[in-house]
């Protein structure tokens, strides 16, 4: 191996060198799409009528918020990754009720993953239960496992999510009947730059963060996450969470968090982003209804 050789193999082992890599790579293409159809619009303004600009207007700005999602996606994890790795990656815990939470937030995604001809259930041991969690984080991480399961079912697909309680722990189980991961992949599954989508085929895009972020997410809140699965059968995301309360502080019911319950746009951005690289062929617009 020559001295260039050597400097390129070297250089692909730097990890700050492999991120800027992927993740100009992975901008490069919505924002490709996202000029094309700025272009296209405005090469139809003085080849169409009012009424037909319109419609093809609308198609094209839908194109635009997609892929403007995508690079939303993009670079809030590319902002929790270098929090995370800096050490200030910020866990801001407040007691909240985690049936209540995990409960709206499959009911943000249930017409989503219909849509996809799939379907969504939540099964919970418990009624209630308060503990100390990050909601917002707590959210980021279901989104982001309920988005990797949602890309690999097939039609009529279940991904079930269930919640229960074991002594001073809470369980978050994700699982799904999707096309499954090899054992032999399952022990790197969490690494930085390897894809959820390397693990079964690659249908859809990404930088391969979503998951190292899940984990450190999960690990912020003083808990643990495990994957099992088997080829052909589906996969199995278990999420350990500590029971734990604050003291002095109030149970958090009203607060921006449940108002998730609404629905409305402002709601669901948040889902948008997460789900933002699956490019289903589905005419069901999600944000209208």
């Amino acid at each position: 191996m020559n001295d260039s050789e050597k400097t390129k193999g070297n250089s692909w082992r730097n990890p700050n060198i492999k991120l800027f890599s992927e993740m100009s790579h992975d901008l490069k293409t919505p924002i490709n799409i996202i000029y094309s159809s700025i272009q296209l619009m405005d090469s139809y303004k003085d080849k169409l009528d009012a009424e037909s600009y319109r419609e093809k207007a609308i198609k094209q700005m839908d194109i635009i918020r997609q892929n403007c999602y995508r690079v939303m996606r993009m670079t809030n994890n590319l902002i929790d990754l270098s929090c995370h790795d800096s050490g200030f990656l910020k866990c801001k815990r407040i007691n909240y009720d985690i049936v209540k939470l995990v409960k709206d937030i499959i009911l943000s995604v249930k017409t989503y993953v219909n849509g996809m001809e799939a379907d969504i259930l939540f099964e919970s041991h418990l009624v209630s239960k308060i503990i100390a969690c990050d909601p917002d984080m707590i959210e980021r991480i279901l989104l982001n496992l309920i988005s990797n399961a949602l890309k690999f079912v097939d039609g009529k697909g279940i991904i079930t999510i269930v919640l229960s309680e074991r002594e001073d722990i809470i369980i978050i189980t994700v699982k799904d009947t999707g096309v499954g991961i090899s054992e032999d992949k399952l022990s790197y599954i969490f690494d930085l730059f390897n894809q959820a989508e390397n693990f079964y085929s690659r249908h859809n895009e990404g930088c391969g963060m979503g998951l190292y972020i899940v984990k450190a997410f999960v690990e912020a809140h003083g808990g643990k996450i495990y994957v099992s699965s088997k080829v052909g059968e589906g996969s199995s995301f278990e999420i350990i969470l500590p029971a734990q309360t604050l003291d002095n502080d109030e149970v958090r019911i009203n607060n921006k968090v449940n108002k998730k319950a609404s629905y409305s746009n402002v709601v669901m951005e948040p889902v948008n982003v997460e789900f933002s690289d699956i490019y289903s062929c589905i005419d069901y617009d999600y944000r209208k209804k």
